[in-house]
């Protein structure tokens, strides 16, 4: 692999602890979604509207995919890195900023997107791509220089 890009994620376990912690919860979210009863579990209008409008099922299978996954620290991966996330995805920014020493050990470029959120990081392509192309460009530059 020439290179690696992590957008709006960080190393550790941490999201397999918060998957473990939750599963059985959202489990119970959805089945009092089906039943029309989410009233009785969010009494706040706002988290009952976040709850209705997201995919539930995926979160669900989501949580359940990343029970397993491997633990992955920086000093782990095997080719160059750009880890990328928005100021407003927290807690991921603030995971990924108390892992920056790590990173930097490991020689993997880290940025943060002034004001994106996690949605953003993904869809803000005007913004994030040309950071991306770049990191990929010099990547390249090196390997092509080996050969």
């Amino acid at each position: 692999m020439l290179a690696a890009i992590i957008a709006g994620s960080f190393f550790g376990d941490m999201i397999g602890q918060y998957a473990r912690q939750n599963v059985s919860s959202l489990g119970a979210v959805i089945k009092a979604q089906a039943e029309g009863t989410l009233h009785q579990l969010f009494q706040n209008d706002e988290e009952r509207s976040f709850v209705e409008s997201v995919d539930l099922g995926f979160a669900l299978s989501v949580y359940k995919a990343v029970i397993d996954w491997p633990i992955i620290q920086p000093k782990d991966l095997r080719c160059p890195a750009f880890v990328y996330a928005g100021s407003a995805d927290t807690p991921i920014v603030v995971v990924l900023q108390q892992q920056r020493g790590e990173m930097e050990q490991a020689a993997i470029e880290f940025k943060i997107f002034p004001g994106l959120n996690h949605f953003q990081e993904l869809t803000n392509v005007g913004e994030v791509l040309p950071a991306i192309l770049a990191f990929l460009d010099k990547q390249c530059s090196k390997f092509r220089a080996r050969c």
